[in-house]
């Protein structure tokens, strides 16, 4: 019997096994963000179900099937609702599942510097493209909350998923809280 292999980088830990492919967990929930950043996400002007997404996300809570199927497996398959390929976890949930990786592509080239991937993107050094006014945290929290408005339509009232419209209602949040932000500006 072989041991298994354990690799852990700044933001995965994989597990390898012989006989097994790699088993692969972020550990983005799992780093600590410092008190700083903690006091800048709670100046943000955000709503109450903004923030709780968020703080769900960070902290790996988010109601996904996986969770849910914990306490009643008859109920809920962990299997997604929009790929029923993965099991839907917190990654899988908000970056892994092929619609929301598209999302997060395009939101990307819209927001953010075209040409960068969703795969080498540095979440702790967040730069918004040269014409976007918006902060690039305010970008993050705004999709990741979007991005769970749409799932959660589907998974409820069956409205289909589309990354672009997702993309196009970020868009218009965005646009939304710049105005409610610089209501003062106009007086």
């Amino acid at each position: 019997m072989h041991a298994s292999t354990l690799f852990v980088s700044s933001d995965a830990i994989k597990i390898y096994s012989p006989g097994m492919n790699f088993k692969f967990r972020h550990i983005s929930s799992l780093l600590v963000p410092s008190a700083a950043a903690w006091s800048r996400f709670w100046t943000l002007s955000l709503t109450l179900v903004q923030r709780n997404v968020t703080y769900r996300w960070l902290h790996g809570k988010a109601n996904t099937r996986a969770l849910m199927s914990l306490y009643d497996p008859l109920v809920y398959q962990t299997a997604c609702v929009l790929c029923l390929s993965c099991d839907e976890t917190v990654e899988h949930l908000f970056f892994e599942c092929p619609s929301k990786f598209a999302f997060w592509t395009a939101l990307i080239q819209e927001f953010l510097w075209p040409g960068t991937a969703l795969t080498t993107l540095n979440c702790g050094k967040l730069v918004a493209g040269p014409s976007c006014p918006y902060e690039p945290a305010l970008i993050s929290i705004i999709a990741i909350f979007e991005l769970w408005k749409a799932h959660w339509r589907f998974a409820v009232q069956g409205q289909r998923f589309h990354p672009a419209n997702v993309v196009a209602c970020t868009s218009t949040a965005l646009q939304k809280r710049f105005a409610e932000d610089h209501l003062l500006e106009l007086e």
